[in-house]
Order: structure tokens, then sequence, then C-alpha cells
């Protein structure tokens, strides 16, 4: 159903699974790579302090995807396959929506790979898993993210549907997110 492994112009994505990526080589990216507070300060997670927090990751990883709940990809550079950060799509059936999202190691911002990214997962959102809505979410103040997302979502002729306040915590405060969305019928007008 959904692929495990798909190649880009200059991305890879490969499943998440502890065959992967090596456990002490993911953890070294979460825990300390150059920048991770710059990279999880708008994410739900701070940097990992343990190698068995990055053991969970890819557990839950595994799980959430033979659920068909969660489907996670390490990014690498196609030219090099080094890891450039994750991606993936929370699928959430009943609201027939799919929830994409990313992070990237700092030194790959501003190279145009969010939007390279989001190509993939749109196409897997509404072909493979036939789904009514893809949305994307982005914490107030990350504007960064927040204009690499309205690129691909005025691409496929979405919109922004508005800040949810208190969206989640984030860094011992209530978060709010802007929410960006596409319909199936949006992105079939799109890419006619």
């Amino acid at each position: 159903m959904i692929p495990e492994r798909i190649e880009t112009d200059h991305l890879i994505f490969e499943r998440l699974t502890h065959d992967a990526i090596d456990l002490f080589d993911l953890y070294n990216i979460c825990s300390s790579d150059p920048g991770i507070e710059d990279v999880t300060e708008y994410l739900p997670w701070d940097p990992h302090q343990t190698p068995k927090e990055t053991h969970d990751l890819l557990t839950n990883a595994e799980s959430n995807w033979e659920q068909g709940e969660d489907f996670r990809y390490l990014l690498r550079l196609r030219e090099s396959s080094e890891p450039v950060g994750m991606t993936g799509i929370d699928v959430h059936w009943g609201r027939r929506t799919g929830t994409i999202r990313l992070w990237l190691r700092k030194q790959f911002w501003g190279r145009g790979l969010s939007g390279e990214r989001a190509a993939v997962l749109t196409e897997i959102v509404f072909k493979t898993l036939d789904l009514e809505l893809l949305a994307v979410f982005t914490l107030e103040g990350n504007e960064q993210s927040r204009r690499a997302i309205e690129k691909y979502i005025e691409q496929y002729g979405g919109q922004y549907d508005g800040l949810f306040r208190n969206f989640r915590p984030n860094n011992g405060d209530l978060a709010n997110a802007h929410r960006y969305t596409v319909t199936q019928e949006q992105y079939q007008n799109a890419t006619q």
C-alpha cells in the first residue's frame, strides 16, 4: 500500500525503522547535531537525552506504520545518503485526513527540500490513501516553515484555515498553530 522507499531528484525516503539507520547515529542527530536546539524549538519533542528515547522513537514508528495510522520516513540526500531529517503522514481515517509533518537538520534548511518532500506526501495522501483532506500545521512564530508551507499549499490550490489557539504544549506554554489544508478536489484541479 504505502511505499517503504521513494526516490526523488534530491531525496530518498526510507521507512523509519531500526534497520534504516543506526540507533546511535540517529541519537547523535536527535541529541547533539549542530543547531538541534533551533530545530526542536517548534517541534513537540526536545533534543534526546538518552539513546532509549531514540530507540523508542524507532519502535513507535515501526508499530504505528503497521497499524496504518502514522507513516514516518527517514529522509536522506540522494547524492550522498546523508540523513537530512524525518517526515511523515498522520492518518485520521474517521476524518479522511492526512496531516503531514517534517523536520530537517539545520544545515539543510533553505534548500527547497520541504517542497520536494511535500509533493511526495501530497501524492500519497490523495492517490495512494485516497483521503479527502491534507492538513499541515506550523506553530505561531515559525515564519520560515510558514513560508515554505504557503508555497506548496498554494501550488495545490489549498488555503489557510486559521490560527488554532492552545494547539499543544511547547516549552512549558501552550502554543498556537497555523493550519493549512488542501482538499482532494483542489489537488485534482491543480494537477490535471
